[in-house]
């Protein structure tokens, strides 16, 4: 990864609240990261999203990074114009 360019988006499970797909049985991503953020404030929160609607819930929940999971470069192009450095 790093090698890459690229950095780790944390460096133990503890960094960070990292809500994926199946984290959210029974609510939806949005829901999930506003859970998060009122049980452990402070505490940086991601969301994971396949979907370009998933982007749009999860971004009114305020979440610190949005993971986008299995998306083409032409889907991840609308999404991040869709979001407009809302996250």
């Amino acid at each position: 990864m790093r090698a890459g360019g690229g950095y780790n988006h944390r460096d133990s499970l503890s960094d960070a609240v990292l809500i994926k797909d199946n984290h959210i049985a029974g609510t939806d991503v949005c829901r999930a990261i506003e859970r998060a953020r009122a049980r452990w404030p402070g505490r940086v929160i991601e969301g994971e999203c396949d979907t370009a609607e998933q982007v749009v819930s999860a971004v009114s929940a305020r979440p610190d990074f949005i993971l986008l999971d299995n998306m083409t470069p032409e889907e991840v192009r609308a999404v991040v114009a869709t979001v407009e450095g809302a996250v």
